[in-house]
């Protein structure tokens, strides 16, 4: 008996040696945890989709199948892509490409989406991130975020307008129109019985998801649905122009007051309790216009805005709210972005809880990227182009090491030249990625990988163990 105990210990190392060694050898990830997918903007497969991991080498060409991409699946296992045919998910492990909903769509040439689809959202995932809502042009669609048990929940003889989840994640709703009518009707699904319409219902004319809870505004006005909280609260704004713009924490929102919505409209900005709703005015800088993203930390309001709707650029700005001078951190923005913990992803700054974002600027045709960590004097330069680019695109690696940029440079050679680099948030090192390509999207991270090497030292150890034990 003791002999056969060691014997299977022994023969067990060798088997999980003899596997370290060949994953050792044929894995392609040593390091990868996400992927970067691209577009080929130059060469014989023009606009054609890639995968690349962050090291610059080719993960995949994907498949002709591949449509327009969506987004990616929350587990990083999927891309959502859209056909004429409909949705699909295209599986990265496997290779393929599996429809998910058989609808009717428009002709959606490679790399495009018909304009209306810009306005109304066609995937909209979850609260809770479990499962996803999908709009063809005449009904509405819920499966699973991995793609899986795809269920009409509604249709309609016309189209399909507006969709969004009901702040608890248990119903749908959206708008609509019947055969030959024009104008579009609102309609409440329960996800759960999907016979269960509820037509009487406003129509928000749109939802904000953030942090700490919901923002709606709809014809009766603001409502806003603290996190964790089944009761909306309806905003009383004194008489004027107001508008919530960001949700700082769980008791502070950001509001503006304007006079008009015209290209050279002037705004006031406030602090607003969610609950005793009290207003209290704090300084912008001279020239600055309405934030799109707003944070609150250490007693100061950091708003991230363009000096009015006609710029092309942004600024980071400071406004301490026990009365200071307002600043200017950094301007010339074009881009800015933070690491999502909880998602384990990079995304675009709207104002989320962070305590460092990223930002990329164009000064005179030089690109630059500075990180700026909240409560700071000021930014810190991380990278600056060598020479003349047009401009690019900035996403933060989820990993949180680097900084993905792509910059067409100006003046190398005949012609636009696209560069994809990667930026060491670290040491600032620069690597190229690929040339003549466009980065279309970056994946969560992806914990899959396997550590062989101790794989290795623990058939090593099992062998060697069993090997004594026979001796």
């Amino acid at each position: 008996m003791f002999f056969m105990i060691r014997s299977v210990i022994f023969l067990t190392g060798i088997v999980i040696s003899i596997l370290g060694a060949v994953l050792f050898a044929q894995r392609q990830e040593p390091s990868a945890a996400y992927f970067i997918l691209t577009q080929r903007m130059a060469g014989p497969q023009f606009l054609s989709y890639q995968l690349y991991l962050p090291d610059g080498r080719t993960y995949r060409q994907m498949p002709p199948d591949f449509g327009t991409p969506l987004t990616w699946a929350p587990d990083g296992n999927g891309i959502f892509n859209l056909r004429d045919a409909g949705l699909y998910v295209y599986n990265i492990a496997l290779g393929e490409n599996r429809l998910v909903v058989e609808a009717d769509m428009p002709t959606i040439p490679v790399g495009t989406l018909p304009s209306d689809y810009f306005i109304f959202p066609i995937l909209v995932l979850s609260p809770d991130g479990s499962s996803y809502l999908f709009r063809a042009d005449s009904a509405v669609y819920r499966f699973d975020a991995s793609g899986e048990n795809s269920k009409q929940i509604f249709a309609t003889s016309g189209r399909v307008g507006f969709i969004v989840w009901d702040y608890n994640g248990e119903s749908a709703i959206m708008s609509h129109t019947e055969a030959d009518e024009q104008i579009f009707q609102p309609v409440k699904v329960n996800i759960y019985d999907y016979s269960q319409h509820d037509t009487s219902i406003y129509m928000p004319l749109f939802t904000n998801t953030m942090t700490f809870g919901v923002i709606e505004v709809s014809p009766t006005g603001w409502r806003v649905y603290p996190r964790n909280s089944g009761e909306g609260i309806l905003l009383d704004f004194p008489e004027g122009i107001f508008s919530v713009v960001s949700w700082l924490s769980e008791e502070l929102m950001l509001v503006s007051e304007t006079d008009d919505f015209g290209p050279n409209a002037s705004y006031r900005l406030y602090v607003m309790d969610v609950y005793t709703q009290e207003l209290r005015k704090i300084a912008q800088p001279e020239g600055a216009g309405i934030p799109a993203a707003a944070a609150f930390k250490d007693d100061s309001v950091y708003t991230y805005s363009a000096p009015s709707p006609t710029q092309q650029y942004s600024a980071l700005f400071e406004a301490p709210l026990d009365g200071g001078e307002p600043r200017v951190i950094l301007e010339n923005c074009y881009s800015a972005v933070y690491f999502d913990s909880e998602s384990q992803s990079a995304r675009r700054w709207q104002g989320e809880p962070a305590e460092t974002i990223f930002l990329a600027t164009e000064e005179q045709t030089y690109r630059a990227v500075y990180r700026y960590d909240f409560g700071d004097d000021a930014a810190e330069l991380l990278f600056k182009t060598d020479g003349l680019t047009s401009r690019g695109t900035m996403d933060l690696s989820p990993d949180y090491r680097s900084l993905i940029v792509g910059n067409q440079d100006l003046g190398v050679r005949s012609g636009y030249h696209q560069r994809i680099i990667t930026v060491n948030l670290e040491d600032g090192r620069t690597q190229e990625i690929v040339q003549d390509h466009a980065v279309s999207a970056v994946s969560p991270l992806i914990d899959r990988a396997v550590n062989v090497e101790e794989l290795v030292m623990a058939g090593i150890l099992l062998s060697g163990m069993g090997l004594f034990r026979r001796q």
